[in-house]
């Protein structure tokens, strides 16, 4: 499964995002609104969060350096909530 993303980068084993936001609360509502969408599709993105800065890496812990269609999935539906929040 092939996507278009705006924000999300594929590697050889996972789908990589950096986020730029306006502000420490911005950054922590994003979080916020993300893990309930991880929570609801029950897949958990790797997340670093600095400040501003909102890195997160999506794979599937059972199949590693596969992507799968709920890794996409999961890209897609927090890439809605970057569109959101800053387009």
């Amino acid at each position: 499964m092939s996507e278009s993303f705006k924000y999300f980068v594929e590697s050889s084993h996972a789908l990589l995002a950096e986020i730029h936001f306006s502000s420490y609360k911005q950054a922590f509502y994003f979080l916020e609104k993300m893990a309930v969408i991880a929570e609801e599709i029950n897949h958990h993105p790797i997340i670093n969060w600095n400040y501003k800065l909102v890195k997160i890496e999506i794979y599937n812990w059972s199949q590693p350096n596969t992507l799968v269609e709920i890794d996409f999935l999961l890209a897609f539906e927090i890439e809605k909530i970057i569109y959101e929040m800053l387009d």
